[in-house]
């Protein structure tokens, strides 16, 4: 059964919460976006390991 958009979004938000522990990911990932979002190809993601889940993804797969 596939997940609702609004309970994906909630899971994601729950996620991003959890992580803000760990302030550096956030920001580690907006600035690889920056420097390397130029370059052919680039795919940036962002995931909790311990989760097993893709928190972000550049370019947005939306």
């Amino acid at each position: 059964m596939a997940q609702s958009a609004d309970t994906a979004q909630a899971r994601s938000a729950a996620a991003w919460a959890i992580s803000a522990v760990n302030t550096r990911a956030p920001a580690t990932f907006r600035r690889w976006a920056g420097e390397y979002g130029s370059m052919p190809g680039a795919r940036i993601s962002l995931s909790d390991e311990e989760a097993g889940e893709v928190l972000d993804t550049w370019p947005d797969d939306r």
